[in-house]
């Protein structure tokens, strides 16, 4: 374990001390979206994808940012969020119209007809499994993984 990942983790999730001009000290965190922001949670990524076990400390500072009843002293909080704008992808749905796509093809049919049988099976437009069928082909090739 790095023990600069574990620092940024920490100064991340807890803060860290800074001092003014006059030697008072207080509590700071990273502004949101700056570079140490990003660098830091980068830092706990790695260490949470490490083989290692995680640090103590660490383990108790993220159990706090997300148990709903913290203890008083926590002023934070991780919220769950959706990345991007608008309507999240399905995944699951559309891996379902890709498979009905290859099975068509599998079974003899062509790509068209594949595509009109998707559209009507899952009631969704053809440009739109038009748009499944060409990310996940691009991705696994015409046969199914």
């Amino acid at each position: 374990m790095s023990q600069s990942d574990l620092q940024l983790a920490w100064a991340l999730l807890d803060g860290y001390v800074d001092q003014d001009h006059r030697g008072r000290r207080h509590s700071k965190y990273f502004k949101r979206g700056s570079r140490d922001e990003l660098d830091a949670r980068r830092a706990i990524a790695r260490l949470l994808r490490s083989k290692n076990p995680l640090e103590r400390q660490l383990r108790d500072s993220l159990a706090a940012l997300f148990d709903p009843d913290p203890p008083e002293w926590e002023q934070r909080k991780i919220e769950i969020v959706f990345q991007g704008r608008g309507k999240p992808r399905d995944h699951v749905r559309n891996t379902q119209i890709a498979y009905h796509v290859w099975d068509q093809l599998d079974a003899g049919g062509k790509v068209a007809a594949a595509i009109t049988s998707a559209a009507e099976e899952f009631e969704v437009s053809e440009e739109f499994v038009k748009q499944i069928w060409g990310r996940y082909r691009r991705v696994y090739g015409r046969r199914a993984p």
